[in-house]
């Protein structure tokens, strides 16, 4: 089995989110939405897909097709620890692995190993202290 090795840094991930302000819904059926309304309204939707940083994995069968991961970062509610979300989905006929690598100075790097079932879709969470920095790989 040929194992592809791709690793990259996440420095830090945020989410950004966009208030619309509209129409009373007595009146939403006669106005007409103002150009800056339209403008926040297409931002908070590119926002919310554009803000989570991810990575894509190409397939050996079928071609063409991908393994897309994904992941959030957020304070947990324990001081001095992060909390990450990874998604995944997995268009590949195959099992494939999702390998997230937690690095800090002086620290053995800690393994978060994922596993996408062959058509499949999920998420994992895993809480880490703030010093560990995130990368990625998929094999």
């Amino acid at each position: 089995m040929s194992q592809q090795r791709l690793a990259f840094l996440v420095a830090a991930t945020g989410v950004g989110l966009a208030v619309v302000s509209g129409a009373s819904p007595a009146s939403a059926a006669t106005a007409q939405p103002s150009a800056a309304t339209k403008s926040a309204a297409h931002s908070s939707t590119s926002v919310s897909t554009k803000s989570l940083p991810g990575k894509s994995f190409p397939c050996r069968l079928p071609k063409g097709k991908y393994l897309n991961v994904s992941w959030s970062k957020k304070a947990s509610y324990w001081p001095g620890v992060t909390a990450y979300r990874f998604y995944y989905n997995n268009h590949c006929n195959e099992y494939r692995y999702i390998a997230a690598y937690f690095t800090a100075k002086g620290h053995k790097p800690y393994p978060v190993t994922i596993t996408a079932k062959p058509h499949g879709k999920g998420d994992k969470s895993q809480n880490m202290r703030n010093f560990w920095k995130l990368s990625v790989a998929a094999a």
